[in-house]
């Protein structure tokens, strides 16, 4: 994985992850993380960052429920918005400060995503109450509420994303390349195209199609005009390929947002859509293994983070810049420690005790036994190092660990011989070789 330094907003998280990373002393590249306490203020902080010196619009979504906001990335983008969330009643406090700063600034329009249900008169009348022209964009459901922002970004391009409007990973994966392309964002169902969305597509020349058949299947994909389906395995791997697909990544930069939460990611794409970057779903406690070997291939020296630590972890940002060499050098480093059953200490080692032991020095939690690590990972056909290697060798299961350091060989904590390194075609370990799984990407 890709040595990236750290840069942090709060000097807080900054000496925190100053804790994690060393002395691992990682190298060239940046972190940053904008983020406030809650989504609120983390829609105000990237609002701030999008938008130092104002703009004469913005976009209102509630901050509680994504179907009416899902579509709004390629039309904020295109008013030059930030995107503020809100409660569904009132205005949070931070939300109205940042509002009024804008408005000092030069902000005349609101546009509100979704009907009263989503976000109620008594909001539209405190915008109104503050001298903003308030203008409510929605439709009858979902769906026809993305038809109605859609006409509000335009026809130009006659080209559209369609995500499924039950789910919202797709979409946001699409959000910041459709804004920047000047297209919409069309919400349909699993097996259908509502009638809405239909009628808004004739005449388009192309239908990106954001996602596999689990959520779009073959009979709505047949409806949709000049379809091509972008797809992988899962959100993260449909991410990547979105990204890799359209993304430019010239400047060598990216947006990390939470995958497992659509609020950060709905507020960032404009801000993506405005640096011309990707915007990239992780885990909230784990990088996944494509989004990591996407931002190695593609050579990303700088990664910003949208929302706080339980959005997107201080472990995600730990495996950005992971130092995979150092890791090994304190596995190595323990040679010679005694093979102990139950043991985590340095006084004595049993194989998963160890493997914890190692991890935990670099920042990475791993469960403390063989069986809960083997369920942590992420499994990988050929073992990297740095990955965990696991082996049958008292029942049907994972029973025994080790860490591949290359070169075909593993370290670990043997019962015969302490820690010590092994060749993976070692005559007792090949033929009971488990798998391998990456932890730390």
């Amino acid at each position: 994985m890709k040595k990236i330094t750290l840069t942090l907003l709060s000097c807080l998280s900054l000496v925190l992850l100053f804790l994690i990373s060393q002395p691992e002393h990682a190298q060239a590249g940046t972190t940053t993380r904008i983020y406030g306490e809650d989504r609120y203020k983390t829609s105000v902080e990237v609002s701030k960052k999008a938008f130092p010196n104002g703009t004469a619009n913005i976009v209102i979504a509630v901050g509680t429920n994504f179907p009416d906001a899902l579509a709004g990335g390629p039309l904020a983008y295109k008013l030059k918005a930030p995107i503020l969330l809100t409660k569904k009643d009132s205005i949070p406090t931070a939300v109205n400060n940042e509002i009024v700063r804008l408005k000092q600034r030069g902000a005349k329009n609101v546009y509100i995503l979704g009907g009263e249900n989503a976000v109620t008169k008594a909001v539209a009348s405190k915008l109104t109450s503050m001298g903003l022209t308030v203008q409510r964009i929605s439709g009858s459901d979902r769906y026809e509420t993305s038809v109605a922002i859609a006409k509000h970004v335009g026809t130009a391009t006659k080209k559209a994303f369609i995500a499924n409007g039950s789910n919202y990973p797709d979409s946001l994966s699409a959000s910041a390349i459709a804004a920047r392309q000047g297209s919409p964002i069309l919400l349909v169902q699993k097996s259908s195209v509502p009638a809405s969305v239909q009628t808004f597509l004739k005449g388009y020349s192309k239908s990106y199609v954001i996602g596999g058949t689990g959520v779009i299947d073959g009979s709505a994909f047949s409806k949709l005009p000049y379809a091509e389906r972008i797809a992988g395995a899962d959100r993260y791997s449909t991410s990547t390929k979105v990204a890799s697909k359209f993304a430019s990544f010239s400047a060598s930069h990216a947006l990390v947002v939470s995958g497992q939460n659509y609020a950060d990611a709905l507020t960032g794409s404009v801000y993506a859509a405005q640096k011309n970057i990707p915007m990239l779903l992780t885990k909230s406690s784990s990088l996944p293994t494509s989004i990591g070997n996407l931002i190695d291939t593609k050579n990303i020296g700088t990664v910003t983070v949208i929302g706080g630590t339980d959005a997107v972890s201080n472990s995600v940002l730990a495996s950005i810049y992971f130092p995979v060499d150092k890791l090994i050098e304190t596995a190595k480093s323990l040679q010679g420690v005694p093979y102990k059953y139950g043991g985590t200490t340095t006084s004595g080692f049993d194989c998963s005790g160890y493997t914890e032991y190692v991890f935990n020095k670099h920042g990475i939690d791993l469960p403390r036994t063989t069986k809960d690590q083997w369920n942590t990972g992420t499994v990988v056909a050929v073992p990297q190092k740095g990955d965990l290697v696991f082996f049958e060798t008292v029942s049907a299961g994972p029973s025994h660990v080790g860490i591949f350091i290359g070169n075909n060989e593993f370290i670990h904590a043997s019962s015969s011989k302490g820690v010590s390194i092994t060749t993976m075609e070692n005559v007792y370990f090949k033929p009971r070789y488990l798998g391998t799984k990456k932890v730390i990407n």
